[in-house]
């Protein structure tokens, strides 16, 4: 997925959505926007400057997500949310 002028804003909301709801992941609403904004390959600079943040506080939300998501990497981050994002879309 990639983050342009043509993707549907409301696509993206829901996306958010789904993240944050879905108890079974554990996310606060920010950190279901900036897993949302890495799925759309949204650089962290992009995502800090959108958020008002500095890069080393996205770092940080990262460094929870993948805590929690218990993956070391943001490769295997990226994976493991698209197969929850593939499940919650297909229960939805």
């Amino acid at each position: 997925m990639r983050y342009d002028l043509e993707t549907s804003s409301a696509e993206f909301v829901r996306l958010c959505v789904l993240l944050y709801d879905n108890a079974g992941l554990g996310l606060t609403k920010r950190e279901a926007e900036i897993v949302t904004m890495m799925l759309y390959q949204w650089p962290i600079s992009k995502i800090a400057s959108c958020l008002s943040r500095e890069e080393k506080t996205i770092h940080k939300h990262l460094q929870n997500i993948k805590k929690k998501m218990s993956c070391p990497t943001l490769f295997g981050l990226g994976a493991k949310i698209s197969g929850h994002l593939s499940q919650l879309q297909q229960n939805s």
